[in-house]
């Protein structure tokens, strides 16, 4: 059993683990099957407890949202020297998704189903972004399927915009996940005066990481998938490395990617508005051809 704020959750058994975190499949009081995570605190520096700390935090300003995971209960017992996270059960991941298309017929994914999954996507980044929050390691994994519908978990690196300038954030290290990393996530702004990189981060970044993930789901890998990590860092902040498409792949597809992989911060469109890739590109509205 697990005990969360005095109430018991009966352990059913583990779905996975990593690190210093596993995460169990529990009953909850009321009969619900959750998901459990739980952080081991030993050992862990003041960071790593700081980005557990802010995903719960981020959750719980969160809930209600449909395309955000949702956090049920949870409590930092210093005693025992845990965090523990009950949240909503997800099916599978689109990064398992991805993984078994691949294995059973060595083709992407059907198109029609892609364009469903990233209208979901764009919507559950949309969502956060309202609520000046910055995801910051947009991937695959970061998707759960939940009883057929898209939700978006994992906000351990997120961050709430906390200034009228919507448009960046900026951190002192390079974190994220490198296939889906933005080049501005990687180059120091310079606006560390001297004390250190800082890499800028906004909206910008996290529809980087979007347009990697949908070139994923129509042509089976990452667009830097086939360099090892010097040369793939070099290609990512390079505006001169050409991304290359299947000529087979479906033209409103690659001009939604290539507009969201726009190496200028600047020049990439937004999810909603006059450009919006959600409310206006041709990708999911054929009429707009």
């Amino acid at each position: 059993m697990f005990r969360i704020n005095g109430k018991a959750y009966a352990k059913l058994g583990i779905i996975g683990r990593g690190g210093s975190c596993k995460v169990y499949r529990v009953l909850s009081p009321d009969f619900q099957v959750l998901a459990l995570k739980k952080v081991k605190l030993e050992g862990m520096d003041k960071k790593s407890i700081d980005s557990y700390a802010n995903e719960i935090a981020l959750l719980e300003s969160l809930r209600g949202n449909p395309a955000i995971i949702q956090l049920e209960d949870s409590e930092v017992d210093l005693e025992k020297k845990s965090i523990l996270i009950a949240m909503q059960i997800g099916d599978v991941d689109l990064n398992e998704v991805l993984k078994q298309q691949k294995t059973s017929t060595g083709t992407a994914l059907n198109m029609n189903f892609i364009r469903l999954t990233w209208q979901q996507m764009l919507g559950a980044v949309h969502s956060i972004h309202e609520a000046k929050i910055i995801h910051g390691d947009l991937k695959p994994a970061n998707f759960l399927f939940v009883k057929g519908a898209l939700k978006l978990i994992d906000f351990g690196i997120a961050r709430a915009i906390q200034s009228d300038d919507t448009t960046n954030i900026y951190r002192e290290n390079q974190v994220g996940t490198l296939n889906y990393m933005s080049p501005e996530a990687i180059l120091d702004s310079g606006a560390g005066g001297g004390a250190g990189p800082k890499m800028r981060l906004g909206r910008a970044s996290d529809v980087w990481s979007l347009g990697c993930i949908l070139y994923q789901m129509c042509c089976g890998k990452t667009p830097f998938a086939n360099l090892h990590m010097i040369p793939k860092l070099q290609a990512i902040v390079n505006p001169n490395h050409e991304i290359t498409y299947p000529e087979s792949l479906d033209p409103a597809a690659v001009d939604a990617i290539g507009l969201c992989l726009r190496r200028n911060p600047g020049e990439r469109p937004g999810i909603v508005g006059g450009d919006g890739l959600l409310s206006e590109h041709w990708f999911l509205h054929q009429d707009k051809i």
